[in-house]
């Protein structure tokens, strides 16, 4: 084994949990489902709805209104089987 293998072997050994502490049970915590729907952003379902009732709105313009039917095709064409 050569030198640098052997350093970063000693790294992660020194720095990886003990047996005891990896077979404690990690406490679950709840996530705010604010901060995931910030990180993820809104489901398919949820963009779908809100993409048909924008392009039934007359008050917008014709191009948003096709800009948002093209986004609708793209997330359709995400679930489509090739």
């Amino acid at each position: 084994m050569d030198k640098r293998s052997k350093e970063l072997l000693n790294w992660a050994v020194q720095n990886s949990e003990s047996s005891q502490e990896a077979s404690k049970p990690a406490t679950a915590s709840r996530l705010d489902p604010g901060v995931i729907d910030a990180i993820l952003g809104p489901d398919d379902s949820t963009l779908m709805v809100e993409s048909m009732k924008a392009i039934k709105d007359t008050s917008l313009s014709l191009d948003d209104r096709y800009y948002l039917l093209l986004n609708l095709l793209t997330i359709d064409s995400r679930h489509s089987i090739t």
